[in-house]
């Protein structure tokens, strides 16, 4: 599921109303962007505003400053250990990572033939050792 969901004008019933909804259940961000207040169009938009279900989307930049999506990634505090244990799957991904700036989550698993919930894991793993930095848009690439 995407990061945020963007209603652009809708029906007071309707796909995009089912969208937000589900949006809503994975605790996903929803905006919304509606037309005219008289225009039925924007009904579904205005419902889903009223009802605390979205934000009212009014600029790209406010976006993605909600989103944490700027252009400067921001470092996460993390102190590393000066030795920490890996697991044979840890070590697999740190040595895949290496020379390299950042990889795409599912690049490193089907590059490593490894499963998502394995890889998973093992990624959030490397992050708490301080071994791995998450990026925006599901890339890592190690620390330093």
């Amino acid at each position: 599921m995407t990061d945020a969901t963007l209603v652009i004008e809708s029906g007071e019933k309707g796909g995009s109303r089912i969208t937000a909804s589900l949006a809503n259940q994975y605790n996903r961000d929803v905006f919304s962007l509606p037309g005219k207040i008289s225009d039925e169009k924007s009904m579904g938009c205005l419902k889903l505003i009223r009802q605390h279900q979205s934000e009212i989307f009014t600029s790209t930049l406010e976006m993605l400053d909600r989103l944490g999506w700027n252009d400067s990634p921001i470092e996460k505090k993390i102190t590393p250990t000066l030795f920490p244990e890996l697991s044979d799957e840890e070590k697999k991904i740190v040595d895949h990572l290496q020379n390299r700036n950042a990889l795409h989550q599912d690049q490193i698993g089907w590059e490593l033939r490894m499963p998502s919930s394995q890889l998973n894991s093992c990624l959030l793993q490397l992050e708490m050792k301080g071994v791995v930095l998450s990026l925006q848009g599901k890339q890592y690439r190690l620390l330093p």
